[in-house]
């Protein structure tokens, strides 16, 4: 398998004031408008407008009311009003308008003080067009902002009795599903029993290893995908890749891949596809590609020209213009 990867990095350049901060990357988006957002722990928010390679700088001020809330970024959606909303680890959700003129943008938040958040520490989000609202991934606990009524509230769980059970990796799948990995298991909420009823709404939890049910040993997810098929994969954080196999009578089975098949880490952060619908995971210890049609992996490592072996929760993101795939290090 020929090795030979076509790179573009993008790192922290002490004598350039438009490239990114040191800090590592902590969340990737590209909005609708093709500007590319860059999430850093405790270095704020950055945005690559369309078309530049010069990055733009957000950060917190408590000299300035409407910056951003916190500069810890762990995640960033958008919705279907182009709204940007972005998640920060330690001071809640924020929210932008993208269409502010040259990109100074207000930023309205929201915390545990001012709304019904369980926790400022927030891991994932993900815009429901089924139900017109945002889904946020906590430390405590899953909740909903719905949009027709403005109001932000928390989903009663039966996950809800584990402490600091944090949401790190969210999708809603073709099947009107919301995926929800947290460090307890595996949340599937159905979206159309939750357009029905708020409160009786169907859901299932999947607490033991996802290959491995009937084992004692809990389930870690960090990310989850859909491919171009409609498979679901999830990456985990110590058992590797699953794939979502069966699901008949409601039963959901999986079957995984680890180090033994080839695997460069058996703890991957993120999953996307390339127009060749291969798989690529950035994990623990370097980047790896599962060829679907054959089964097997290319591993990339530093050696290879990636900036660092070691990735993060939420950098991943494929552009829709050109399919850049995007992966944020350490």
């Amino acid at each position: 398998m020929k090795r030979d990867l076509i790179l573009e990095s993008y790192f922290y350049e002490k004598d350039r004031p438009g490239s990114l901060p040191n800090n590592p990357v902590n969340s990737i988006f590209e909005d609708s408008q093709g500007n590319l957002w860059v999430g850093n722990m405790e270095r704020g928010l950055n945005m690559k407008p369309k078309n530049s390679n010069s990055f733009l700088h957000y950060r917190h001020s408590n000299f300035h009311p409407n910056s951003l809330s916190h500069n810890s970024v762990s995640a960033i959606t958008e919705d279907n009003q182009e709204r940007l909303w972005i998640a920060t680890w330690g001071r809640g959700l924020n929210r932008i308008d993208l269409n502010q003129k040259g990109h100074h943008y207000s930023f309205t938040y929201y915390e545990t003080q001012t709304t019904e958040l369980r926790s400022n520490f927030i891991g994932c989000l993900a815009y429901d067009t089924i139900n017109n609202g945002l889904w946020i991934g906590t430390l405590n606990g899953l909740h909903f902002y719905d949009f027709t009524n403005d109001h932000l509230k928390a989903i009663p769980l039966s996950l809800d009795k584990y402490i600091n059970n944090s949401m790190v990796g969210m999708l809603i799948d073709s099947r009107s599903r919301l995926w929800v990995g947290t460090s307890r298991g595996l949340l599937i909420v159905d979206l159309l029993s939750f357009a029905r009823s708020h409160s009786g709404f169907t859901y299932q939890f999947l607490e033991n290893k996802l290959d491995q049910p009937g084992s004692r040993e809990t389930e870690k997810i960090n990310c989850i995908y859909e491919d171009n098929q409609g498979t679901i994969w999830l990456g985990s954080h110590g058992y590797g890749l699953y794939q979502l196999i069966s699901e008949e009578n409601n039963k959901f089975e999986f079957v995984s891949f680890t180090t033994r098949d080839g695997l460069s880490n058996n703890s991957i952060f993120g999953i996307l596809e390339d127009n060749n619908n291969n798989l690529w995971l950035s994990t623990n210890h370097g980047l790896s590609c599962y060829h679907i049609y054959n089964r097997t992996f290319t591993n990339f490592y530093k050696s290879d020209g990636i900036l660092s072996n070691q990735f993060y929760w939420n950098t991943y993101c494929r552009s829709r213009i050109d399919s850049t795939l995007y992966f944020g290090n350490l």
